[in-house]
């Protein structure tokens, strides 16, 4: 059976958005013939907001905090904290002082289970202005920046380009590659991801299934309207066969 794997925000949802109703329906149905994990930066109660139960409830698993944790059936099985350097906290905000794009809507630095998730604009930033400081990122580069601070300052920690806003940073190889260790080698992965460039925190994933078998897939995607095309075909797919 093929494991289909999936990033959330930007893949399965809009960025901090719920999921579609059709694509959660179209989910559920591949979910009876593919063992379907859902791994993703944020916080598993971000997962919940974001895929409906009756979604979570057909999962196989979830990695939640880059899979700092795993999730199955609604019920935590493993957990791994990480005590962060203050010194990397300090730098960290010296840099969110000093961007330039200047709205702040709270929770600039959010810690999570093994790692950190930081974003000047805030998580609890509407939509439009995500859209805003992504505009302001891709013209600045702000977000590289810090993730190449980090790496030449702390080189404990790795840090990546998380979502549309934000960087994570984390304990060197506490990153999604992790995720391709832990799952049934026998099965073939297929994995949906929207950040597989050049600091994109789906990159070390999409390696570690490269490295680990030729049958491995990776699709990057440039929204949940392309996932849901590219599911469909799964879907008719498999029917025909």
């Amino acid at each position: 059976m093929t494991i289909l794997l999936f990033d959330m925000d930007g893949v399965l949802t809009a960025p901090r958005q719920p999921m579609t109703d059709h694509l959660a329906s179209v989910l559920i149905e591949l979910a009876s013939s593919y063992r379907c994990y859902v791994v993703t930066g944020s916080d598993y109660a971000k997962v919940q907001e974001q895929i409906p139960a009756r979604v979570r409830l057909r999962l196989a698993g979830v990695y939640a905090c880059a899979g700092n944790e795993f999730w199955s059936e609604g019920e935590i099985v493993s957990a791994e904290q990480h005590d962060f350097d203050p010194a990397l906290i300090q730098t960290v905000e010296e840099w969110i002082a000093a961007s330039s794009f200047r709205v702040r809507c709270g929770t600039q630095i959010e810690r999570r289970t093994g790692m950190l998730n930081v974003s000047v604009v805030g998580r609890g930033a509407p939509p439009e202005l995500r859209q805003a400081y992504a505009r302001h990122d891709k013209e600045t580069g702000e977000r590289g920046l810090l993730v190449e601070k980090i790496d030449r300052l702390f080189p404990a920690y790795e840090a990546t380009c998380g979502g549309q806003v934000s960087v994570d940073i984390a304990p060197k190889g506490w990153n999604k590659a992790r995720v391709a260790e832990m799952l049934p080698k026998s099965e073939a992965v297929h994995f949906f991801a929207d950040r597989v460039g050049p600091g994109g925190n789906d990159r070390p994933l999409a390696h570690a299934l490269a490295a680990s078998s030729p049958v491995n897939r990776v699709s990057p995607v440039t929204g949940p309207e392309e996932t849901q095309s590219l599911l469909e075909a799964y879907y008719h797919a498999g029917a025909a066969a």
